[in-house]
C-alpha cells in the first residue's frame, strides 16, 4: 500500500522517519516498500524534490542504519530494497546533483554486500557510466581498481567455488572484506546466505574502453 504522503508529494514528512533512530526495522522496511511501489513519482515534476528528501534518507540507511548482511534477515531486506529504489531512479539531469554520491555509495555496496545486492548495485554503476562519463572520469579510479583486483584474484575464486566450501559456509570469497566468521544473524530470522558480491563481479561487464589491461586479464584467465 502506497502511503498518501508519498502521493501528496510531501516527501520531507514521509522521508524523516529513515533516520528516526526509534524506528524499527519493520518500520524500515514498509516505509522503503512504499516508495519502492510509487518510485513512479520520480518521472514527474516532482523528481528533483524527491531526491532532495529521499537520496540523503537512503544514504543513512546503507552507511549507518545497517551494515552488509550474508544471511536472509530484516536488515538484508531493507537493504536489498533501497539499493533496488536506487536502481529505478530515471538517470536524467535531475539526478547529475547526486551522481557522484550515488556513484560512490553503490560502489561501497559492490565491494561489501552480498551478491543479490552487489548485482543491483553493478547495474547502477554501469548505468551511471553510461549517462554521465564526463562528470565522473575522475571517480571511477575505485570502481576499476576494484575490477583489476578480481581479475587477479579469479584463481582463488575458482578454487574456493569448485571446493565444495563455498556451499557450506555463511561467508564470502577469498579475498573478501566479509569472511565467514564475521557473517552474523540479525534480529529477525536467518535463512539461506547469500553469497558475497565478490561473486557478482562479471568483468566480462565492464564498460567498454575501461577494461583492465591485457596483462591483468590474462593473470585471472590463467
Amino acid at each position: 500500500m502506497v502511503h498518501s504522503l508519498i502521493l501528496l508529494s510531501k516527501f520531507q514528512e514521509h522521508a524523516k522517519d529513515f533516520i528516526n533512530p526509534e524506528s524499527s526495522l519493520d518500520t524500515l522496511i514498509q516505509l522503503a516498500t512504499e516508495v519502492r511501489d510509487c518510485i513512479e513519482i520520480a518521472h514527474t515534476s516532482e523528481y528533483k524534490k524527491f531526491l532532495h528528501f529521499y537520496f540523503p534518507a537512503f544514504e543513512h540507511v546503507l552507511r549507518q542504519r545497517t551494515k552488509p548482511q550474508f544471511t536472509a534477515n530484516k536488515e538484508n531486506k531493507l537493504r536489498n530494497s533501497v539499493v533496488e529504489i536506487l536502481h529505478r531512479l530515471p538517470q536524467n539531469q535531475t539526478l547529475k546533483d547526486h551522481v557522484e554520491k550515488l556513484l560512490l555509495l553503490c560502489t561501497d555496496v559492490l565491494k561489501n554486500d552480498n551478491e543479490l545486492n552487489a548485482l543491483v548495485a553493478l547495474r547502477v554503476i554501469f548505468d551511471v557510466h553510461k549517462n554521465f562519463r564526463p562528470q565522473l572520469e575522475d571517480k571511477l579510479k575505485a570502481f576499476f581498481e576494484y575490477v583489476v583486483e578480481k581479475y587477479k584474484q579469479f584463481p582463488d575464486t575458482v578454487k574456493y567455488v569448485f571446493s565444495g566450501v563455498a556451499g557450506s559456509e555463511a561467508g564470502a570469497l577469498p579475498g573478501s572484506a566479509k569472511d565467514p566468521s564475521s557473517a552474523g544473524t540479525s534480529e529477525g530470522g536467518a535463512g539461506t546466505a547469500p553469497a558475497s558480491g565478490q561473486q557478482a563481479m562479471d568483468t566480462s561487464e565492464v564498460p567498454e574502453g575501461k577494461k583492465p589491461d591485457s596483462g591483468d586479464k590474462k593473470e585471472g584467465a590463467e
